[in-house]
C-alpha cells in the first residue's frame, strides 16, 4: 500500500484498504460454514489491514521532530493493548459456555465500559 499512496495519494489508498476491510469483514461474518470461504475472506481483510497503517505515516508529518518517534511509540503501545485485551472482553462479553447466564455480565455494560 506504500507505493501506491505515494503515486495516487493516501486518503484513496486509506479508503479503498478501509472498504476492503469492511467488505470481507461482513463476509466473514456472512460466511457460510465453509472453511475455504471463511479463509479467503480473512485473508483478504488481512490484506486491507496492510492498508490501516497509512494513518501513522500522515500523522509522523504533522509531529514535531523531536517527539515524533515517541509519540508514534505510544499510539504502537495502544494498538497492542488494545490487540490483547480484546479476547479477555470478549470471554467476559459472552460469558462461559458451561455456567449459568446470569453468572456473566451483560454485553452491553462491557461495551460502555
Amino acid at each position: 500500500f506504500g507505493p501506491l499512496s505515494d503515486r495516487i495519494g493516501r486518503r484513496p489508498v486509506f479508503l479503498a484498504a478501509a472498504c476492503i476491510i469492511s467488505f470481507f469483514g461482513i463476509a466473514t461474518a456472512l460466511a457460510p460454514p465453509l472453511f475455504p470461504f471463511l479463509l479467503v475472506a480473512r485473508f483478504c481483510v488481512g490484506i486491507g489491514v496492510g492498508g490501516s497503517t497509512i494513518p501513522f505515516d500522515t500523522l509522523a508529518e504533522f509531529l514535531p521532530a523531536m517527539k515524533r518517534g515517541r509519540n508514534l511509540l505510544y499510539i504502537q503501545y495502544f494498538w497492542t493493548a488494545g490487540t490483547l485485551l480484546v479476547p479477555p472482553v470478549a470471554y467476559l462479553s459472552f460469558g462461559h459456555q458451561n455456567s449459568e447466564a446470569s453468572s456473566s455480565p451483560p454485553s452491553w455494560r462491557l461495551f460502555c465500559f
